[in-house]
């Protein structure tokens, strides 16, 4: 039996006196709080609080200013590239004319393979500031959720990869990351939808030409993609250096180590312009080998080819590139019955300019050649013309060829008129 020392009771206002409940003690191995958050310095403020929990071996997360530095980096490279794409859709929309005509079409293959030399440095820079901005965020996510012990997550990332949800499930991530900070949530709103205006409008440039007919439309459409991409990259400096600084600040608050400082303005402008100068010397690269490839291309696509090469009787097949050569009594697809010289001059005639002259005269030798004539016939005509690298260099035939309009193959020379149906 429990044996209690005796106490005396207060009374109340009326004398009569009051019980008083006792005072429990505590179990054994547990301390009764006596500090609530009040105590302390009077007015003291923690507006970041050190984290809970931590294990005596836990260490801090690495700073995330040495990723925020290379995206800055990738996104000042990036403004300097759509910057060279720019001046080139302005270039296009001045000389379009000039080029499409007969004197500039030489100059043609060289404006593709700038193109070309420009697109393969966007894909690049592109590649690499994503890769870049996904390695910051996971850094920056990381931080704040080491400092702060919320729900904030490092996997938050990825959402950049899953169709649909990353049209705004990103821009989630990053208002939840900034809030607390030194945020901007216009500034935020700003960015995103530069973003996502930029990925349509570019869209748009690119699909929309497989659809309408191509003209100065196109570059316009094109020009407002890129300074939206300008647009976007601009306040995305601006976002990862807002918050790097919050994340940095809290990190010298609890004491931790802190990281780099911020690319400096200047730095950021030489980025710029070296990113339009290497794209710019890339595109030049690809502009002077270009042409080459793609006259080869162009001459395999549309028929073009050196007419020394072939006699009048040889069989070859014209679907395959080079047209290789076949035995007339083996399977073929098109067989050679005449050879045409153009005039000599000066520019080179173009397809519309071979195609209105070599027209009447394959007709004309159709029917010396099979016996038969051609609208009495079930085979077609085709002819074989020089590119320009072969007209300059002095080949202006034109070689007629006949083949199957159903696709089939033929089997024995059409002059013999065994292999005319």
């Amino acid at each position: 039996m429990v044996k209690f020392p005796a106490m005396t009771l207060p009374s109340d206002p009326d004398g009569a006196p009051q019980a008083e409940e006792p005072e429990r003690a505590e179990p054994d191995g547990q301390e009764k709080a006596t500090q609530d958050s009040t105590s302390g310095d009077a007015g003291a403020e923690h507006a970041h609080p050190a984290p809970r929990n931590r294990s005596v071996y836990w260490r801090p997360p690495s700073s995330s200013t040495g990723a925020g530095r290379f995206v800055t980096v990738a996104l000042s490279a990036t403004i300097g590239v759509l910057a060279v794409l720019i001046a080139t859709s302005v270039s296009i929309l001045i000389n379009r004319d000039r080029w499409t005509a007969d004197s500039g079409a030489d100059l043609v293959p060289f404006v593709l393979g700038w193109l070309a030399g420009v697109g393969f440095a966007v894909v690049g820079i592109g590649i690499l500031t994503g890769i870049a901005w996904m390695v910051w965020q996971h850094r920056a996510h990381a931080n704040r959720s080491a400092m702060a012990d919320d729900a904030l997550k490092p996997g938050t990332v990825w959402w950049w990869l899953v169709p649909v949800a990353s049209l705004f499930m990103p821009f989630v991530a990053i208002r939840d990351l900034a809030q607390g900070g030194h945020d901007r949530p216009r500034l935020r709103v700003w960015w995103w939808t530069a973003y996502l205006l930029f990925g349509v409008v570019s869209g748009l440039a690119t699909f929309l030409p497989l659809y309408l007919a191509q003209g100065d439309w196109q570059e316009w459409i094109s020009i407002l993609s890129y300074l939206l991409g300008i647009a976007a990259a601009v306040l995305a400096i601006r976002v990862v250096k807002l918050i790097d600084a919050s994340l940095e600040t809290r990190r010298q608050e609890q004491g931790w180590p802190v990281g780099w400082k911020p690319v400096s303005g200047g730095a950021q402008f030489l980025v710029v312009v070296g990113g339009a100068a290497a794209a710019s010397v890339g595109a030049l690269f690809m502009a002077i080998i270009f042409p080459q490839l793609l006259n080869e291309a162009a001459r395999a696509d549309a028929g073009t080819t050196p007419a020394n090469d072939f006699s009048i009787g040889t069989c070859f097949n014209d679907s395959e590139a080079g047209y290789p050569h076949v035995e007339c009594d083996a399977p073929h697809e098109a067989e050679v019955y005449a050879k045409l010289v153009y005039p000599d001059q000066a520019a080179y005639p173009g397809q519309e300019g071979f195609e209105s002259w070599a027209e009447p005269l394959c007709y004309g030798r159709f029917e010396r050649y099979t016996g038969i004539r051609y609208e009495e016939s079930s085979l077609d005509f085709g002819y074989l013309y020089p590119g320009s690298q072969g007209w300059a260099a002095g080949d202006h035939e034109v070689i007629c060829y006949l083949f199957d309009p159903a696709g089939d193959d033929l089997t024995a020379p059409v002059e013999t008129g065994s292999g005319a149906a």
